[in-house]
């Protein structure tokens, strides 16, 4: 049976992580640890790479509060190189006149950028700037994003998936607007998004993925209604995402490991095992992928390690170079500049060599290597100047049957004179005239055809046909001659 593509892949990475774990091994890093500046580098530089990102500036700025939170940096603002009242003002803008948060200016309410722009004020700990929050607003657009079947839409006329439910629930939570008309029918909504493998899907039907199921599981919880949930199905589910070589987390069945859900897996296990009350996952096998295999030496993190490695200083500093008006040079292209009149190379002596055969053979054998001098010598080239007029050496013919070279010859002849349309040309002019002067002896009186003084030859010949109508013996003329000048040419 023949391997799957991802299972070839899966074969690669696991030399690749085999690499990595012999990599620690060797430079005997005990314990595992967090590269913190690394990462605090990251978070201070690479902000200014993210502009493309104009519609997620609140996600930004949730990135980076809450891994200088997790780094315990959050409170110095001068080792992050920001200004915290800054954050506060930014995300404030953000704020929809109908409610809820947009991703950038003069965008649309949306509730992932809400999530985002609501927990980063969280995270700030500014009561002023919490209070300005418009939670009357908030409530409303909840609301107006709220679906009959229990879901929520992203943003007005958008999808609706489980994202919704966690978003929306997770702000109403925060700001204490968690309504029983908000909670009403997003425990089931979410129950019939579980599929038979035991995970969360995006929607009802679809499979089971380990962002959607964190999206769920959580939104559960802060609802207080996870048994609503088949628990002992999701559990197996979530405990076999654990990849067993590597350590860290598939996000669907059959499917390569990746860091990111060593996030979004490891957060439903932690929800589970408080459920449980038991450790469900190898948390030290996580721990040493996430940190020799997912973990930059230049900070950040990745989802599993690549055959290319990039050299992000050089990027860096290659970025930081670039205009708009940047120049490519190219070497010119070669151009050889000939004097016809001297039959000189211009800028060389080189001659151009002589192009008479003979001559151009002994120039051609007097630059190439001697080894290659004997397979010349080997060509029977005929270059004696009483024979090379003469025709062709007809050998091959007579060697042929009699009967083909007549038939060859008669085909020539019949090529020759289909080609020949000159002489075809002259005999349709000429089978013209006599039936011109054919028709004038039966038709004398004809005054349809006639011949112009000018165009009458010495001996009476007319040299054109004239005149002609309708005439019904003109048409039989017309017919005639094109039948006989169409077998000419054939």
């Amino acid at each position: 049976m023949a391997e799957s593509t991802t299972k070839f892949l899966q074969t690669e990475i696991e030399q690749l992580v085999s690499l990595c774990f012999s990599e620690y091994t060797t430079q005997d890093l005990n314990p595992l640890k967090l590269a913190t500046d690394s990462h605090l580098k990251y978070l201070k530089n690479k902000k200014k790479s993210f502009v493309s990102l104009d519609a997620s500036r609140p996600w930004l700025c949730f990135w980076t509060l809450n891994s200088a939170n997790l780094l315990d940096l959050l409170s110095d603002a001068e080792a992050l190189n920001y200004n915290l009242p800054d954050y506060t003002i930014q995300l404030l803008k953000y704020q929809h006149h109908s409610g809820g948060f947009a991703g950038g200016f003069g965008q649309l309410a949306h509730l992932a950028a809400t999530y985002a722009a609501v927990h980063s004020l969280a995270l700030l700990q500014d009561e002023s700037a919490w209070l300005k929050i418009d939670r009357q607003k908030m409530h409303s657009f909840l609301l107006q994003m709220k679906q009959p079947d229990g879901s929520f839409i992203m943003h007005k006329d958008g999808e609706s998936d489980v994202r919704g439910s966690y978003c929306a629930i997770s702000v109403a939570k925060l700001l204490n607007i968690l309504t029983p008309e908000l909670k009403q029918g997003c425990a089931e909504y979410i129950r019939s998004c579980q599929t038979y493998e035991g995970g969360i899907g995006g929607l009802p039907g679809l499979e089971a993925h380990g962002g959607y199921t964190y999206c769920g599981v959580a939104a559960l919880a802060l609802l207080k209604e996870l048994e609503i949930l088949d628990l002992r199905s999701l559990t197996y589910w979530a405990t076999s995402r654990q990849m067993s070589f590597e350590g860290g987390f598939q996000g669907r069945t059959n499917k390569l490991v990746d860091g990111c859900y060593s996030f979004w897996m490891g957060g439903v296990l932690a929800i589970l095992e408080t459920y449980w009350d038991s450790t469900l996952y190898d948390h030290q096998a996580m721990h040493k992928y996430t940190l020799t295999c997912s973990q930059l030496e230049t900070g950040g993190f990745r989802d599993r390690p690549e055959i290319l490695k990039w050299d992000e200083d050089n990027i860096t500093l290659t970025e930081s170079q670039k205009s708009a008006t940047m120049k490519i040079t190219e070497p010119k292209t070669p151009y050889i500049h000939y004097n016809s009149d001297t039959d000189q190379v211009l800028g060389t002596t080189a001659l151009i060599p002589p192009m008479e055969l003979e001559t151009a053979l002994n120039f051609a054998k007097s630059t190439m290597p001697s080894s290659s001098s004997s397979s010349i010598e080997q060509h029977h080239v005929i270059l004696d100047p009483q024979t090379s007029g003469s025709e062709w050496d007809d050998s091959d013919e007579e060697e042929q049957d009699e009967e083909e070279v007549e038939q060859r010859k008669k085909f020539t002849a019949i090529r020759a004179q289909h080609y020949n349309m000159k002489n075809v040309l002259r005999q349709a002019k000429l089978n013209e005239e006599e039936h011109l002067r054919l028709h004038r002896l039966k038709h004398p009186d004809d005054p349809e055809v006639e011949c112009n003084d000018s165009e009458e030859s010495d001996d009476g010949h007319c040299e054109s046909i004239g005149v002609l109508n309708k005439n019904a013996d003109v048409i039989d003329y017309r017919r005639d001659m094109e039948s006989e000048n169409s077998n000419i040419k054939q």
